[in-house]
């Protein structure tokens, strides 16, 4: 009789564990989720489509929210609503580097690489003002549209 009353008392224990436990662990909620914004646009350098990249949304003069980066390829990019930027005013940061012709998985190259002592080959192709202390800025509308061209110059 006493090993029937332990054996319910346990199994009423785990039951009631294994529905409580799932929500007290369960993933962290984006609380910006329901500000983000979809962005997209257009990238020149020089004139020319910005052929590879990135581009990062920081949040400035009061607007909440974390930064947001996406990929340039070929002067365009787009970053979905749901990993957007926050509605408000962003700093533009751009990033672009080349890998000077080494191809990162080019064996021979790899080991031209290290016998010259080379650790990284970087073509920066982005000026650096375009960088961390870029003076161009956006503002992400709420529901949009929030299409926007950057014309950058070396």
């Amino acid at each position: 009789m006493n090993s029937k009353r332990i054996f319910l008392q346990i199994t009423f224990s785990v039951i009631f564990l294994s529905s409580v436990l799932p929500v007290g662990c369960s993933s962290k909620v984006d609380p910006f989720v329901e500000t983000r914004q979809e962005v997209a646009g257009f990238v020149t350098l020089d004139g020319e489509p910005l052929k590879q990249g990135r581009i990062r949304f920081v949040p400035v003069e009061g607007t909440p929210g974390p930064k947001t980066s996406v990929k340039i390829e070929n002067g365009t990019f787009l970053i979905e609503s749901r990993h957007g930027p926050v509605a408000g005013t962003h700093r533009i940061e751009f990033e672009s580097t080349d890998d000077g012709g080494y191809a990162r998985d080019d064996e021979t190259a790899l080991k031209h690489l290290k016998e010259n002592h080379i650790k990284k080959i970087d073509v920066i192709l982005v000026p650096k003002k375009y960088g961390a202390s870029s003076p161009l800025k956006a503002v992400v509308k709420e529901n949009g549209p929030n299409e926007f061209e950057f014309q950058l110059e070396s």
